[in-house]
């Protein structure tokens, strides 16, 4: 068996996988200093909103890769978290920036429990 374009993508998936992960712990790292107050809002958000973009395009190109590859379970399994993301992108609150947290909004106890989730 050789190597074929299905293989390279799910390597190429492992290791968007791993650094998708390590943006995961990036994050509640972040949000636990701001729950502990080593940092304020804006830092926080200043720190985290340029991570955003990266880790939604990383995601939809390890599913366009699987895509591609044919293995449409695996995509199917992928395109509700692909589609909750953009969804997610979209209804952001309006900011000069790019990403999804906003300095006003993230100390609000009710948003700060949904971005944790």
């Amino acid at each position: 068996m050789g190597f074929t374009y299905l293989a390279f993508a799910y390597m190429m998936a492992l290791i968007l996988t791993a650094i998708l992960i390590f943006f995961a712990i990036w994050h509640v790292i972040a949000f636990d200093e701001l729950k502990n107050d080593q940092k304020n809002p804006i830092e926080q958000c200043n720190t985290l909103n340029p991570l955003v973009l990266p880790e939604y395009f990383g995601h939809a190109i390890m599913v366009l890769l699987i895509l591609f590859g044919g293995d449409l379970i695996t995509f199917v399994l992928n395109l509700p978290i692909l589609i909750y993301n953009f969804k997610k992108y979209i209804n952001r609150p309006i900011l000069s920036k790019t990403g999804i947290y906003d300095p006003t909004l993230v100390m609000n106890g009710d948003i700060f429990q949904f971005l944790t989730k």
